[in-house]
């Protein structure tokens, strides 16, 4: 959840986070099976900054953590 509200996510080029767009991982809870794709995709347009190594620890904690939100 931290990364989620992180602004610097990514080296982001503005102070918008993950959270910004979906408050509390709003909307994201039906996520597909691709969702990396959708993280690398928000941390480079809506955040201005460059994706995350497929394999980070970043990308496991977000994924992770959208993945909770099922739950």
């Amino acid at each position: 959840m931290q990364l989620f509200k992180d602004p610097a996510l990514g080296g982001s080029t503005n102070d918008k986070s993950c959270n910004t767009c979906h408050p509390d991982g709003k909307g994201l809870e039906n996520a597909g099976a691709n969702i990396e794709t959708t993280i690398q995709a928000c941390i480079q347009k809506a955040l201005g900054g460059k994706p995350l190594a497929a394999d980070s620890q970043q990308m496991k904690d977000l994924v992770a953590y959208i993945a909770s939100l099922k739950e």
